[in-house]
């Protein structure tokens, strides 16, 4: 009788750790769709945090630095020099040339480099995000009321791992967190 209920006994055991190994399996996979189902959200919400980055971090300094404010001068003025390395670089790769590192992006370090110096974020990135979510519709949170709902919101959202920016949408809440009572209408 010992032997049969210890059989029983093993032969469960098995199959709960069957059960535990099928279990585990599950959750993970579970983490992933969820994870997955929260990169749009993710997404939105970091292009308005971006919104709301440049307009207290990045405009005063193309302001001061540029003599605009204008994001969309920035990012025209981005994408006109990098056109341009890449004809360079055409150019160059046509005629069996290889142009020094340096040389193919003097004009775009030269036209980053000191914004970047003011602004500590990579602005490039910040173009990136904002350009990743335009196949997304999206709300823009113009009175300071609404700005200070995103933040709260932005601040509880559980941004998974495998979003691209998360590092970066941290930092720009925890700078906006430090300039919420300095919010104001914008468009």
């Amino acid at each position: 009788m010992f032997k049969q209920h210890t059989l029983v006994f093993y032969s469960t055991v098995k199959r709960l750790e069957k059960v535990e190994q099928t279990t585990n399996v599950l959750v993970k996979q579970m983490e992933d769709i969820n994870s997955k189902q929260n990169i749009p959200d993710g997404l939105l919400i970091a292009n308005e945090i971006a919104s709301l980055y440049i307009e207290y971090y990045v405009k005063p300094v193309f302001h001061r630095r540029l003599g605009h404010s204008s994001w969309d001068t920035f990012c025209d003025k981005l994408a006109a020099i990098e056109a341009e390395i890449d004809d360079r670089a055409l150019d160059a790769s046509e005629k069996g040339l290889t142009i020094p590192y340096e040389t193919l992006y003097k004009d775009l370090i030269n036209y980053l480099q000191p914004l970047q110096k003011d602004i500590g974020l990579s602005l490039t990135n910040i173009r990136f995000l904002k350009r990743d979510r335009n196949d997304l519709v999206h709300y823009r949170y113009k009175r300071d009321d609404q700005q200070k709902v995103l933040l709260e919101k932005a601040k509880k959202f559980n941004f998974p791992d495998t979003f691209e920016f998360k590092d970066l949408v941290k930092r720009m809440i925890d700078d906006l967190e430090r300039k919420k009572d300095h919010f104001h209408h914008f468009r």
